[in-house]
């Protein structure tokens, strides 16, 4: 299997966008496993981020000086995401996982990009330890990682709430991977969990799966 790369995709995005983006990855390699010999790069990443920040509400003035301070502090950030981008595809070896991890896109292969399907088949199944679940689901052609991720309001749903999300609801990642299964741990005895999983490709993210509701035990 070719191996994966980071791409950061800067070119496009306006001043604004690329603090964003920067502190998603910050939010996303802060505490990973993976990264944790990048401390120094998170912090330098935190640092030009909240500089870029403050020299674009400085330039809402449009003074000469304060754009030229504007378009240096872009320059630096965009700097330091390459540092960053370089560090993470270091780490990564070319595992999709890893980089998706990090809060980074792939790069986008020469071939003619695939589309992904939906994830098809994802089920829980509790096991035997209190408080766990394992998540499985069936094979994605053309997929390089699947995402995981888990409904959030509250936390999860009441114990004798049993509402299905809806597409605008709040999720949020809890793991990137490359198997087909996935055991999840701590979760309150009795309480409804709701997820849901989608693949990455080479055409970018495919459609999520249908949501799934599992009851802890």
């Amino acid at each position: 299997m070719k191996k994966s790369k980071v791409s950061l995709g800067l070119r496009g995005l306006s001043p604004a966008e690329k603090v964003e983006f920067a502190r998603a990855i910050v939010l996303s390699m802060t505490g990973n496993i993976s990264f944790s010999n990048a401390a120094v790069l998170i912090a330098a990443l935190t640092v030009a981020s909240d500089d870029l920040e403050t020299a674009i509400m400085a330039a809402q003035d449009k003074s000469k000086t304060q754009i030229a301070i504007r378009e240096q502090k872009e320059e630096v950030l965009d700097d330091v995401l390459t540092q960053v981008a370089n560090h993470v595809d270091s780490i990564a070896k070319g595992d999709p996982a890893v980089i998706l991890s990090a809060g980074l896109p792939l790069r986008r292969s020469n071939n003619n990009p695939v589309p992904l399907n939906q994830v098809q088949g994802l089920s829980a199944s509790p096991r035997s330890i209190e408080g766990e679940l394992e998540l499985s689901w069936n094979a994605l052609k053309y997929c390089r990682a699947y995402v995981v991720e888990q409904y959030t309001e509250a936390g999860s749903l009441p114990a004798d709430t049993k509402v299905m999300p809806t597409d605008s609801a709040a999720w949020k990642v809890v793991q990137v991977l490359t198997a087909k299964k996935f055991k999840l741990s701590g979760l309150k005895t009795g309480n409804w969990y709701s997820f849901r999983v989608y693949g990455v490709g080479t055409a970018g993210n495919g459609k999520p799966s249908e949501v799934i509701l599992a009851k802890a035990l």
